[in-house]
């Protein structure tokens, strides 16, 4: 799915096995976390994480489909949100990949 103005392009990057860090692109902010991954079906991914640079822990899913080995998109949800919808749709962009 190609980025329109109706989705941000997030990238993420993972500095250890059991930690990652993801920004919105255009907001110069990173944000810390924790997660673990897993592969239900080829081409399909579920991260699920914590982001802990918050006061409190907030704890999301990602529900990867994916284009190739470093990009696709994702609908996410967190903690007890609704079902993801459109605008819990974005684009993302893995960096620093380990096997």
């Amino acid at each position: 799915m190609a980025p329109t103005d109706d989705y941000s392009m997030v990238v993420a990057r993972f500095p250890t096995a059991e930690t990652m860090q993801y920004k919105v692109v255009g907001t110069g902010v990173w944000h810390d976390g924790s997660y673990t991954y897993t592969v239900p079906e080829p081409g399909r991914a579920v991260l699920d994480a914590t982001q802990t640079d918050t006061g409190q822990p907030i704890t999301y899913s990602l529900g990867l489909r994916c284009s190739d080995n470093t990009s696709g998109n994702y609908r996410y949800s967190i903690g007890d949100s609704p079902e993801p919808s459109g605008e819990h749709t974005a684009t993302y962009l893995f960096q620093n990949m380990r096997p």
